[in-house]
């Protein structure tokens, strides 16, 4: 699921191997509905499955969306279920050179929710007469989503100071939920000439569904 069309397929990359979804085409929501299948033979010393986002280009690169990882050794103990995975990035209206910012050693906080990804992972164990395979896509089975509890998320707004605008709103967001304040302008009396009024005690409430979810790592630039 994002927020804007595009064209997603995902892979899983682990011990020198590599499974590919088929992509979608020009989508908000998509569903692979696919399973990727990679074989292994131990004993082995890489840990990390590593799970990537792909925004596939004709007439270019594919671009890398997000990515994140697993591990074998936790799966192999207690399979993954069925779960959200959230991921962020930046506003390009806001930052639009994340790679030149990145390059000066400043940590910019991702601050725009691009979407996420329902995951599941398991280890099974081949039996004797079974033939191990290259790395491959089967169609999976039709799967429930995930249990969600909705609930509201209260946050009290009262000062801005150190702001070099005239009017200044305060905007809270939570994945696709988001709620500003009203518009307010700098105050006369401010003790500093880049100090705006005081937002009057505004109080935001956010609804939004409370599901288990982990924070992708976004592409840098």
């Amino acid at each position: 699921e994002n927020v804007s069309g595009f064209n997603p397929f995902v892979t899983v990359e682990f011990v020198g191997m590599r499974g590919k979804t088929e992509p979608g085409q020009n989508v908000v929501q998509h569903a692979f509905d696919s399973i990727i299948k990679i074989p292994v033979v131990p004993p082995f010393f890489e840990d990390t499955i590593l799970v990537k986002l792909w925004n596939y280009n004709a007439w270019s690169s594919d671009e890398l969306m997000a990515q994140g990882f697993l591990s074998f050794s936790a799966i192999r103990s207690k399979p993954l279920q069925p779960r959200w995975f959230n991921f962020y990035g930046w506003d390009k209206n806001e930052i639009t050179d994340i790679a030149s910012i990145s390059a000066t050693g400043e940590i910019v906080e991702p601050n725009f929710y691009l979407g996420r990804l329902l995951l599941s992972a398991r280890i099974e164990r081949l039996g004797d007469d079974d033939e191990l395979q290259n790395a491959h896509v089967e169609v999976a089975k039709g799967l429930d989503e995930p249990a969600q509890d909705q609930l509201v998320l209260f946050s009290d707004i009262y000062q801005v100071t150190g702001i070099s605008a005239k009017e200044i709103s305060v905007q809270i967001s939570c994945a696709k939920s988001e709620q500003s304040t009203d518009f307010v302008q700098r105050g006369n009396n401010s003790r500093h000439p880049d100090d705006v009024d005081k937002l009057t005690g505004e109080e935001l409430d956010l609804e939004f569904a409370d599901v288990p979810s982990h924070q992708f790592t976004s592409r840098h630039g």
